[in-house]
């Protein structure tokens, strides 16, 4: 920075006035020494001459050439102060201040005008009245110079801090190499410092002060105890060590148990076996009654019906059949019927429930079929046929 270049008198006011340009552009300034405002080396006359520089506004890095800025003539009886700043553009604005008399006996020139948006200060003129040359004696530099992030080999750590940058290229601080940050560690942990860390070498977990103790974070792969904590929506692959009854809240709560799936199919009609040989099971005229379920490996199989043999000796049986999923074919293992062995006819309502094990998990059907094993030339026949299955899971 440039040597103080105001008379003693205005030292106080134009520190001030300094000070406030440079706090409104605190992230702002020149890069390095440069844009240095000076007098017109040759024979000075109303001219400041700014050297070449390179300026930073709102992040982003411009340059400017060396140029002059032409002062206005001054006034013939009263002083006044000039201002040059720059902008994006790389060319000088030059504000002309207002002449006035001396504020005061110790304060000889009157405030300067504003900053105009968006820029950054150069220097301030002290255009003393009648004056035909400006000498650098009346050139206040009033730049403010920021560091160069090439070269951050000298700058503070909080200067650097007020730097913004993002380490993307050279101009922003070049780019970042990975750290290893290493924090305190003790077999006994005891800080209580608000935000502390502590890595507890003991049992291998991360501590943390929270002002008047410390919170242990929770590991992925440790074995701890959590009290307090609320999980929604877990994913809990096993089990095997949650051991509960469920006979308080404590140990899971009551347990509520959904009953099994079932279905139920009827038909009504009464309908006969169409031939009155053993062709085995088959459907009548109206087949069915069927059911659909999802079962698991196991189902509650239940066949009944009102079975009747007009004459001769013959076996009535109705069974079920499996298809979907599962492939079953009926068999009289599994059969509501009966045997009729005097020529006299005879009926039979009756059901039977069966423990089906061996399903294939899935959308399994169900299917009544029914069979005649004839003693004689008769067929049997069956009326209020039902069937109903109750999934009994795997």
């Amino acid at each position: 920075m440039a040597a103080r270049k105001w008379s003693a008198a205005d030292q106080t006011v134009y520190e001030a006035i300094a000070a406030g340009l440079r706090l409104a552009h605190a992230n702002d300034g020149w890069v390095g020494n440069t844009g240095v405002p000076t007098e017109k080396a040759v024979t000075p006359v109303m001219t400041v001459s700014l050297s070449a520089g390179v300026f930073r506004i709102a992040d982003t890095d411009y340059t400017s050439a060396g140029q002059d800025v032409t002062i206005n003539t001054a006034h013939a009886t009263l002083p006044r102060q000039d201002l040059i700043s720059m902008g994006t553009s790389g060319t000088a604005t030059y504000t002309v201040g207002t002449a006035a008399a001396a504020p005061s006996a110790t304060v000889l020139y009157p405030d300067p005008p504003d900053l105009p948006a968006s820029e950054i200060p150069v220097a301030l003129v002290e255009v003393a009245a009648g004056v035909t040359s400006i000498l650098d004696a009346r050139i206040v530099d009033i730049r403010s110079e920021i560091p160069d992030h090439d070269d951050l080999a000298n700058v503070s750590a909080n200067d650097h801090h007020n730097q913004s940058h993002d380490h993307s290229a050279a101009g922003d601080g070049t780019g970042v190499a990975p750290a290893t940050l290493t924090i305190p560690n003790s077999a006994s942990p005891a800080q209580t410092a608000e935000g502390s860390a502590v890595w507890d070498s003991d049992d291998d977990v991360l501590t943390i002060g929270t002002g008047a103790a410390r919170k242990t974070l929770v590991d992925t792969t440790a074995t701890q105890t959590l009290s307090g904590k609320t999980l929604t929506a877990p994913t809990i692959a096993d089990f095997t060590n949650a051991q509960h009854d469920h006979g308080d809240a404590d140990d899971g709560g009551a347990a509520v148990s959904s009953p099994p799936t079932s279905v139920v199919a009827r038909v009504d009609v009464a309908e006969s076996t169409a031939s009155s040989t053993d062709t085995g099971y088959v459907d009548l005229a109206t087949a069915g009654p069927a059911v659909t379920i999802t079962t698991g490996t196991k189902a509650l199989v239940t066949v009944g019906c009102r079975a009747y043999s007009a004459t001769g000796a013959a076996n009535t049986h109705m069974d079920f059949a499996v298809s979907g999923a599962t492939t079953r074919a009926a068999t009289n293992d599994t059969s509501v019927g009966f045997i009729q062995e005097a020529s006299a006819s005879a009926y039979l309502l009756a059901s039977r429930t069966s423990l089906i094990t061996g399903l294939t998990a899935g959308s399994n059907t169900f299917t009544a079929k029914y069979r005649h094993i004839a003693g004689s030339a008769s067929t049997s026949q069956f009326h209020l046929r039902e069937i109903s299955v109750i999934n009994l899971g795997s």
